[in-house]
């Protein structure tokens, strides 16, 4: 999101609430938290990471594409974005865990 927006919109929201759908590796969810965590940043405001994931093959639907090769890759990447979310500019809800990012004031 350009800076434009985040200063324009900083004064009338609460909270920036975000879905963000990082490619399997840990780069990606690293590339993902850092633009979230600039948004943190540069606005003051907590950032909810409303909806995250990624998709791949399954045995009920083998002609899915998406982002990861199999179940194991997903997975694998599903873990990596929510070991990164403890970082103070987001709040989620990632797999298994509950995590939280800047204040509400």
């Amino acid at each position: 999101m350009p800076d434009v927006v985040l200063d324009a919109l900083a004064p009338y929201v609460d909270v920036l609430s975000v879905q963000t759908f990082p490619s399997p590796g840990a780069r990606s969810a690293e590339r993902a938290l850092d633009v979230i965590g600039r948004w943190h940043e540069r606005t003051g405001l907590p950032v909810l990471v409303a909806d995250t994931g990624n998709w791949c093959p399954t045995v009920m639907n083998p002609g899915r594409t998406g982002s990861a090769r199999d179940q194991r890759e997903r997975g694998a990447a599903r873990a990596s974005y929510g070991s990164g979310c403890g970082r103070s500019s987001c709040s989620g809800r990632p797999p298994g865990r509950w995590c939280r990012v800047g204040s509400a004031s």
